[in-house]
């Protein structure tokens, strides 16, 4: 039908504060053990998430008093940020990893509290992988679109 639009999903700022949230959280309990239970992958891609939505945050801001098109829409952004959902999958990889291989020693020992928590990091991890998905997908589907002209805004359905 003409004068309808497809939306997809989210907008990218809603996305990007869900993925802030997610990775924060993340990063909370894998802090409980310092790190040690993900070998500081959590950590360290904590970190290489925030620096990327502080730089999208960022270009976001001082775009927003000008007409041109959204810079997280660039190749570049869409780039970055299959990157970082690729670095989340690794996350994911190696908690799951720990998790099996600790679990067995964990139901003989009766350490189920440090199970939880690996359990816990390892949805974790998965969910903010999948978020940062979202954002590629968002970000592309953007890009093909020639960029939104607010970042916030979502298409009208209608």
């Amino acid at each position: 039908m003409p004068g309808i639009k497809r939306a997809c999903g989210p907008p990218l700022f809603i996305l990007t504060c869900a993925s802030l949230f997610m990775s924060s959280l993340s990063f909370i309990f894998s802090m409980l053990h310092l790190g040690y239970d993900s070998f500081f992958t959590i950590p360290t891609v904590f970190g290489v998430t925030v620096v990327y939505h502080a730089t999208v945050l960022t270009m976001e801001y001082r775009n927003s008093t000008r007409l041109e098109a959204a810079p997280s829409t660039t190749l570049a952004s869409v780039v970055c940020a299959a990157v970082v959902s690729a670095l989340w999958l690794g996350a994911f990889t190696v908690i799951l990893l720990v998790s099996v291989l600790f679990g067995a020693k964990a139901i003989v020992v009766a350490e189920r509290q440090a199970l939880w928590l690996l359990v816990v990091q390892c949805l974790l991890s998965f969910t903010e992988a999948m978020i940062m998905l979202a954002i590629v997908v968002r970000t592309s589907y953007e890009r093909q679109q020639g960029g939104s002209g607010n970042w916030r805004r979502m298409e009208d359905t209608y």
